[in-house]
């Protein structure tokens, strides 16, 4: 692999002791720094048994579970063979130090490669290549969790060019979790807010289709010129959860139908409506033949606010502090037993929401409250309209709400995204001006 050049600098610490011409494993000469991150030092090498350049990655490894995963899945992704992923020639420690050897790339990620924007046809033959090489890893029981535009390395040889998947730093084993299928506290790890998954965002199971919804927020801003969903790092992990993403032909005029459903297809919040990275290929490549790019040319353009990388990363702890809301549809009172997870979701939203009381609701644009609350008609007095969540089935409650003047019904258990849509309409119709 290779790594952009904006890390001139190494990290301090641990990575401070390995310098140009150390050899690592006993045959890897480091050459030069190539960059370095959060997560470790990358450095030109030379193997001095096969006389070739490789790329070779130090890792910090203090936990010893985490030095014996990364050993076992090490040795997992060196068996990969693909065009379209990263070779892996070896895999060691000294220590609290981990080193993967690494095929030696050059060229852009495909972040810089569409800074000027893409042809359709090239972006959707793009990410063909890269839904070929996901599945063949996905078929060897290897998910990479952290599939975003700068993990993708446009190689060139000569007139030849390939898309290649790099870092699987964040990869694991289908295999290597424990029998729910979750990472262990000792394993948290981040991924790339913009592209991470509605469960990886909840950090629950993960299944290859974690991969497939990346890759569709990675088409979606091929061809929008911006995520499905953008801000602070939290907010946008929840929109992952409980919004539906923006309708991609709405934001992009001209852009085929086909190419909508597609992304479509691939941001579905539940894991098992996505298409396999085999199918999402076959549609690309179908696609990319069939359409002239023209002069219409996507890309990531610089009309976003690029994030320092460090600032684009987060880990599976900080995903569950509080979500900071925004006022954009209006204010929501809630009153009673009603869970945080759906006031999580109206904020992904742009609604302020807040915990109260009848006697400060008045101010709110709307009222939710538990029908078994006895704040029922003090809430129904403010004037403000009111949604009251009731027990599902039962339907004389129902009535006898409506009757009593309420707007509105939720059945519980509340389900957090199908209340915030609720919630979300009566709101506009409460507010008639808003967008």
């Amino acid at each position: 692999m290779t790594v952009d050049s904006s890390h001139p600098t190494l990290p301090s610490g641990m990575f401070a002791v390995v310098d140009v011409a150390q050899v690592v494993l006993d045959r890897y000469r480091l050459e030069a720094p190539l960059g370095a991150g959060g997560m470790g030092s990358v450095w030109r090498a030379r193997d001095t048994v096969l006389g070739r350049e490789v790329a070779l990655k130090i890792m910090s490894l203090e936990d010893p579970l985490a030095r014996g995963r990364f050993l076992r899945e090490g040795k997992l992704a060196a068996r990969l063979d693909h065009p379209g992923l990263c070779k892996i020639y070896d895999v060691g420690q000294d220590g609290p130090r981990g080193f993967l050897v690494m095929e030696l790339l050059s060229g852009q990620t495909l972040f810089r490669l569409a800074d000027g924007g893409l042809p359709l046809s090239r972006a959707l033959a793009v990410t063909a290549e890269v839904a070929r090489a996901m599945a063949h890893a996905h078929q060897a029981g290897m998910i990479h969790r952290d599939l975003k535009p700068d993990n993708i390395l446009i190689d060139r040889r000569g007139d030849a060019e390939r898309a290649v998947v790099i870092d699987f730093g964040l990869a694991f084993s289908l295999d290597g979790a424990d029998a729910t299928g979750r990472l262990t506290q000792a394993d948290v790890t981040g991924g790339t807010p913009m592209y991470m998954s509605p469960e990886q965002a909840r950090a629950a199971p993960l299944t290859a289709a974690s991969d497939v919804y990346a890759l569709g927020c990675i088409l979606f801003e091929l061809c929008a010129d911006r995520p499905p969903f953008d801000g602070a790092a939290a907010l946008v992990m929840s929109k992952h959860v409980y919004t539906a993403p923006p309708v991609l032909t709405a934001l992009v005029p001209g852009l085929p139908d086909a190419v909508g459903v597609l992304v479509g297809r691939m941001l579905q919040k539940a894991p098992a409506d996505r298409p396999t990275m085999a199918e999402v290929a076959v549609s690309c490549e179908r696609l990319a033949t069939q359409l002239d790019g023209g002069g219409w040319r996507p890309g990531f353009g610089r009309g976003k606010v690029v994030e320092d990388r460090a600032h684009r990363m987060v880990t599976q702890t900080e995903a569950a502090q509080a979500v900071p809301t925004g006022a954009v549809l209006g204010t929501v009172a809630v009153i009673g037993a009603i869970p945080d997870e759906v006031m999580v979701a109206l904020a992904a939203s742009g609604v302020a929401c807040h915990r109260s009381v009848p006697a400060e609701a008045a101010a709110a644009d709307l009222i939710v409250v538990d029908a078994d609350s006895p704040t029922v008609d003090a809430c129904l007095a403010t004037g403000r309209p009111v949604i009251a969540a009731v027990a599902a089935g039962d339907i004389a409650a129902s009535l006898t709400l409506a009757r009593r003047g309420v707007a509105d019904v939720l059945t519980r258990p509340l389900a957090a995204d199908v209340a915030a849509r609720k919630i979300e309409r009566r709101l506009r119709r409460a507010k008639p001006g808003t967008p």
